[in-house]
């Protein structure tokens, strides 16, 4: 069996010999102990932990193992391996070599200190040895490097030594030893080395190495010594570098040249320093430094007023120096001023050049100051505004700083508030305000001074205006208003009211627009129009007109009221009238048309409906007529123009030459041009209508002489009105015949009443063939042109009838027309034609009928005789008026107890189409008094002067000295008095102290007489017209709306 129970290393079956043999005895013998491994040295027995070591332990009792197999084919093996550990650090590759020496390898990383070496045999038993290796972190030579720089600073191309000292520091030899100057930085330097081998430098020795250096680059150099060899012990390289302190390079010499001007901006005639400021910003110095003179370029012109001298000077590196020039500026502009310098390098002599400087210069015209004054063009007392001050600089430079004020030279104005102050830069304008108030009236100017300073120069800059033009303070507007609207207007008449504004004050007004019309009674009007909304101007003094239009829609009295406002046009102060109220407007069913139409005093006029237009006539000279439109609008007045009649029957007498301009009137001189063409003295009639197929306008005069025989007739519409005479002489009239009581045409033929006081008084002629009625004239001829219809023949109607009429003067005092048969009445009966052409009464009694009312109310009564021939009016007459309405005829009838009304019913008493005696009732009979009168039951209504028919109502008027009254029925088959109504609709019958006339007793204008009616329809309405007066007052007209 083997010794010990170990793995054996194979050495050989046969190869060991004898050896072999010795070692397993030896073996075998020793296993009793004392066999561990004794190490005493590891050589080295030191290292370094940054590399692995390899190291020879040595020792005792290194022996190996020898292992012998009892079987097998192998004889013996031996078991060499060994084992060794620094501390806890196994050591790498351990190889026996003998039984004295051992081979490892300390490993790399350990950490520095000393070690115990343990040795591990095959057996596993264990020798150890303290302190047996130290581990350093470094190699055992240490390199060190100093070197110093002799100066820090060299030029470009200068040679500078240096040298370094090299030291081994440590505990062990260096090898291969070199060292090197290396150069970092923005300048650089040419290095030399001085000749040098490698050396071997000891623990503790120091070896010298020198380098020279040229300056090539300027800049800063920064220079390391670096030094390297082998540290003989380990093997490890070993290095040193040390820095020098910073080297130099000096760059060249460079000059920079700097301007400065105080100031850059200067007043011509003004100086002007120059500072001229020479750096050397090289690093070299510079010599013969020398400032070329100055240059100047642009626009405005300089002088040099001194300078520096013509010596250079020195600057070293970093220095400079300043050099003072006066310039003084001439002419106003841009300029650049330029300066250079030269010098040459300290070191290398080199020429230098500064780069020329230049430095902008701005000479101004100095400021001066235009102001002027900016007033309003009028202003108000009270009113506070602004004056405003534009100042303008006329020259370059700024004034600053200007601080202006404002002087009145009168108290109406004083200042309320003052601007600040202001720069007024050059070439421009400033505008400075002031507040002002205005104290009285007047016309004050005001001047401005004020002062600054030249932003340039520091001079100062004054300012002055002189006195402005005047400025207005006017007193504030003063507003009146008048309000204005007709004193009456007719039911359903569209009519204007007017506000007046006016202004009594110096200012204008603005914006000038009236408040809303108040009527008092509003139910009664209706607004059609009213002013626009946009208001208007009122110049001092001036008026403006606001106009509303209005329609009357209810009958009765009111009044207006309006205000109107505005502002003051110079102070936007609100101005306003005080409130207007009109004068009462009476809204009735009459309004007058006017007052005095022929505007000469005329006091009584016919009315004639021509040509669609009303007609008033003649004057009271019998010079014209007017016409007027059915409104009373476009009065015009007409010229009369008669012809004279040569005399183929009778010629007419005035001896004046003709045209006559008159028709005559009462108490002209005969043979004058205020007679008429046979010197008619006298009113007669005027009246128009259709004859013959053409429409005339007639009129006739009266001849206080006797003897009357003409009619004129004219188909002219406007002035002068060209009458055709017509001579009625040989119809003929009677030498008694003194003028024309009645007139009118029925069925193309003019019928004439001619009252006469002779003996066959009245006479009555048809006339059926007419004149151009454009001048010239017809001379009638007898039974054929012109008829005497022999109504003196007619019983009760004329002097030769039976029973006679037995008044002094007999005329016709009334014609109607009434179912195409002619009704004609006097004081002494009424008659009708039974044919639409009556022949004369005694050759044809058959066509003619007296139809005198026989009921006992017209008996009762005596009829009103005509007190005169000529200037007559209705209530001279027994029958002024007939009238038609419905089927129905109407006659008026003044006795000399009263007026009656009479109405025919045809259908009363056969034949049914015509009136007869018995058709005829006393109509609206009183209920009061005397009740066979029709006064509607009022005495002071004394004649009858109006009756006329509408198409739908009848009309009826009084002469009355407390006012002429007037009724209407209120449709248009009135039965009674009752049927009647008067203003305001009341009923008639009650008298006019308690119903008063349409349009009030006399007509709403105190009028007592009524003289003439007519009827015209416009506009599809009927319209009654009324010419009405008193005695010795001009005649007026008034229009009665349906």
């Amino acid at each position: 069996m083997t010794c010990a129970e170990r793995g054996p290393r194979s050495v050989g079956p046969r190869a060991l010999g004898l050896l072999l043999l010795l070692l397993l005895l030896a073996a075998c013998a020793g296993q009793g102990g004392g066999d561990a491994p004794a190490p005493a040295s590891v050589h080295p027995a030191r290292g370094v932990s940054l590399q692995a070591t390899p190291v020879v332990i040595e020792g005792a009792r290194f022996e190996p193992l020898a292992v012998r197999h009892l079987s097998g084919s192998e004889a013996v093996e031996v078991d060499a391996r060994f084992a060794a550990a620094l501390g806890a650090v196994a050591l790498e590759q351990v190889v026996w070599r003998d039984a004295a020496h051992l081979e490892a390898v300390v490993p790399a990383g350990l950490a520095p200190g000393l070690y115990r070496l343990t040795v591990t045999g095959p057996r596993g038993a264990q020798g150890s040895l303290e302190a047996a290796f130290q581990v350093v972190d470094q190699p055992f030579a240490r390199l060190t490097a100093q070197a110093e720089l002799p100066r820090s600073a060299i030029a470009p191309g200068e040679a500078l030594a240096l040298g370094a000292t090299l030291e081994n520091a440590g505990d062990g030899a260096l090898t291969g030893l070199s060292a090197t100057l290396v150069q970092e930085g923005t300048g650089a330097v040419d290095v030399e080395a001085a000749a040098s081998g490698e050396e071997v430098l000891a623990a503790g020795g120091s070896v010298q190495r020198a380098w020279t250096v040229r300056g090539r680059s300027p800049g800063e150099v920064r220079l390391f010594v670096e030094a390297r060899g082998v540290d003989a012990e380990s093997g490890l390289e070993v290095t040193a570098r040390t820095a020098l302190a910073p080297l130099r390079v000096l760059g060249p010499a460079v000059l920079q040249a700097s301007l400065s001007l105080t100031p850059q901006t200067v007043n011509i005639g003004s100086n002007v320093a120059v500072a001229l400021t020479v750096r050397n910003v090289g690093e070299l110095g510079a010599l013969d430094v020398q400032p070329q003179p100055l240059a100047v370029e642009g626009s405005a012109a300089l002088v040099r007023v001194s300078g520096p001298d013509a010596a250079g000077f020195t600057l070293g590196a970093g220095e400079a120096r300043t050099v003072q020039y006066v310039l003084r500026a001439l002419s106003a502009g841009q300029a650049q001023v330029r300066a250079s310098v030269s010098a040459r390098e300290a070191f290398s002599g080199a020429a230098l050049v500064a780069e020329p400087a230049a430095v902008p210069l701005t000479e101004l015209v100095p400021a001066t100051l235009q102001g002027a004054l900016v007033l309003p063009a009028q202003v108000s007392v009270g009113q506070d505004f602004e004056v405003s001050l534009d100042v303008r600089n006329t020259g370059e430079s700024a004034a600053e700083g200007l601080q202006p004020s404002v002087v009145p030279t009168s108290g109406a104005v004083t200042l309320t508030a003052t601007p600040a102050a202001q720069d007024v830069p050059g070439g421009q304008l400033r505008r400075f305000t002031f507040g002002v108030h205005a104290n009285a009236a007047g016309r004050p100017t005001l001047s401005a001074t004020g002062s600054a300073v030249d932003a340039t120069s520091g001079a100062p800059v004054s300012l002055s205006t002189g006195p402005s033009p005047e400025l207005p303070v006017q007193s504030p507007p003063v507003l009146t208003a008048t309000l204005t609207a007709p004193a009456s207007v007719e039911l359903r008449d569209a009519f204007d009211v007017v506000l007046t504004v006016r202004n009594t004050g110096q200012a204008d007004a603005a914006d000038v627009v009236p408040t809303a019309l108040a009527p008092s009674a509003p139910a009664l009007v209706t607004q059609l129009s009213a002013p626009p909304a946009t208001g208007v101007a009122v110049a001092a003094g001036s008026s403006a007109t606001f106009t509303w239009r209005l329609r009357a829609q209810q009958v009765g009295s009111l009044s207006f009221a309006a205000s109107a406002g505005g502002r003051d046009t110079n102070s936007g102060a609100a101005v306003s009238a005080a409130q207007a109220t009109s004068a009462p407007t009476r809204v009735s069913l009459v309004r007058e048309l006017a007052a005095d139409p022929f505007a000469d005093g005329t006091s009584f006029s016919f009315l004639a409906t021509y040509g669609g237009r009303l007609l008033l006539g003649p004057s009271k000279n019998g010079t014209g007529a007017v016409a007027m439109n059915a409104d009373g609008t476009g009065a015009q007045s007409l010229a009369f123009s008669l012809p004279r009649d040569p005399g183929t029957g009778k010629a007419t007498s005035n001896k004046a030459a003709a045209p006559y301009p008159s028709i005559g009137a009462t108490g002209c001189a005969k043979d004058t041009l205020a007679c008429g063409p046979d010197n008619e003295d006298g009113r007669g009639v005027f009246f128009s209508g259709v004859g013959g197929g053409s429409e005339f306008l007639g009129v006739a005069g009266g001849r206080s002489a006797g003897d009357w025989n003409y009619v004129y007739l004219t188909r002219d519409s406007s002035g002068p009105l060209r009458f055709s005479f017509v001579d009625l002489k040989d119809a003929p009239p009677g030498p008694a015949t003194r003028g024309v009581s009645s007139a009118r045409f029925v069925n193309g033929a003019l019928y004439l009443g001619l009252p006469d006081d002779g003996g066959n008084r009245p006479y009555f002629i048809r006339l059926r063939t007419f004149p151009s009625g454009q001048g010239g004239g017809l001379d009638a001829v007898g039974g054929t042109d012109a008829l005497n219809l022999d109504l003196d023949d007619v019983p009760t109607m004329g002097v030769n009838g039976s029973p006679k009429n037995a008044a002094s003067t007999i005329g016709v005092d009334a014609l109607g027309d009434f179912g195409g048969l002619l009704y004609l009445a006097n004081n002494g009966g009424w008659l009708r034609a039974t044919v639409a052409e009556p022949r004369s009464y005694v050759a044809s009694p058959a066509d003619w009928k007296l139809v005198t009312p026989t009921a006992a109310a017209y008996g009762a009564h005596v009829s009103q005789e005509l007190p005169r021939s000529a200037d007559l009016e209705p209530a001279d007459k027994a029958v002024p008026f007939f009238a038609v309405l419905q089927g129905r005829l109407y006659a008026a009838r003044n006795t000399l107890s009263g007026p009656q009304l009479w109405v025919c019913n045809p259908a009363t008493v056969a034949p049914l189409a015509d009136c007869d005696a018995g058709d005829w009732q006393l109509f609206a009979p009183n209920t009061t008094g005397t009740l066979t009168l029709s006064q509607f039951n009022t005495a002071a209504n004394a004649q009858v002067t109006l009756l006329a028919a509408s198409t739908t109502r009848l009309y009826v008027g009084f002469n009355n000295a407390g006012g002429a009254v007037v009724y209407r029925s209120k449709d248009a088959a009135p039965a009674s008095a009752a049927d009647f109504e008067g203003q305001g609709g009341c009923a008639a019958a009650q008298g006019a102290g308690s119903c008063p006339g349409l349009g009030g007793n006399g007509l709403g204008a105190g009028a007592q007489r009524l003289y003439d009616s007519a009827v015209l329809r416009s506009s599809g309405r009927d319209f009654v017209y009324v010419t009405a007066g008193s005695p010795g007052a001009p005649v007026r007209v008034f229009r009665i709306v349906e």
